[in-house]
């Protein structure tokens, strides 16, 4: 059951062309998973596969996503997600709790992919 979920959640985001149902859902999993892929083992090891492909399509990606797309790649950030336009990378911010300063998270986006066009 869980790989069947896995697969759904994954063949929703790694679609070809990426609308505003995939962007929340992809959304939804950085928020909810973070931005860190973590141990294969423990705590969290039931989510390690869909979070590294997650992770790894949203580093790869993302920037191209939203250079063509720019109020699509907006909705996937949610939450305490933000997008740092300046260094090209995700970050996410937990609650600060007792620290003086709140704990975050990064994700380093590769640089967008052109895609050459197709004479025909």
């Amino acid at each position: 059951m869980e790989f069947k979920l896995r697969r759904l959640l994954y063949n929703e985001i790694a679609l070809e062309r990426m609308n505003y149902k995939s962007a929340r859902i992809l959304g939804l999993c950085l928020n909810a998973m973070g931005l860190h892929v973590g141990k294969k083992s423990g705590y969290g090891s039931e989510e390690y596969a869909l979070r590294k492909v997650i992770l790894a399509w949203t580093k790869k990606n993302f920037l191209t996503l939203y250079a063509r797309l720019p109020d699509v790649a907006e909705a996937a950030i949610m939450g305490s997600i933000t997008f740092d336009k300046e260094n090209n990378r995700l970050v996410k911010t937990y609650l600060k709790g007792l620290s003086r300063e709140a704990p975050k998270e990064f994700l380093d986006l590769d640089p967008p992919h052109v895609v050459e066009a197709v004479a025909r």
